[in-house]
């Protein structure tokens, strides 16, 4: 399941690493707006969005993992909750199994293993997720079961 549409995932990954995460930032913080005026669809497109960009930007050597694991995480939390709260959940599960395997791949690597190990359990654990999103990055996350709308294939 792809947010970004390959022409535009390339352009935006040829920006500067700090563009695309403030541009990451942004993009959250518009799910949560989307999200709160109960507009679950546009929710999903723009968590879904920030959730490709990292998974792109954490391929790109020289990036500072922790970050943009951290982000990632974040990311596919928001995407899945606003998904199974919109009956999605086969294309929840797929945002959550994608995420769980880009970490899967930093467990290589001594010292990414245990916070991507960290990630992967916030996101088996539903419980977990609330106090991780107050902790990294300070929006709100909706209990699921709350966006009313439907799936868009692509932001654009």
């Amino acid at each position: 399941m792809l947010f970004l549409c390959p022409r535009h995932r390339r352009k935006l990954i040829a920006r500067p690493r700090t563009e695309l995460l403030d541009l990451w930032l942004h993009w959250m913080h518009e799910a949560a707006l989307c999200s709160a005026m109960d507009e679950g669809r546009r929710a999903v497109s723009f968590s879904g969005c920030g959730f490709d960009l990292m998974c792109a930007l954490a391929a790109r050597p020289g990036v500072h993992q922790k970050t943009v694991t951290t982000k990632l995480s974040l990311s596919a939390i928001y995407a899945a909750r606003q998904l199974g709260a919109m009956q999605e959940a086969d294309k929840a599960a797929l945002v959550l199994s994608t995420a769980f395997s880009r970490l899967g791949m930093c467990l290589g690597d001594e010292a990414q293993a245990g916070w991507s190990r960290e990630c992967m359990s916030v996101l088996l654990d539903e419980r977990r997720q609330e106090a991780f999103f107050s902790r990294y990055l300070n929006i709100p996350l909706a209990p699921p079961g709350e966006a009313r709308a439907v799936l868009p294939r692509r932001l654009h």
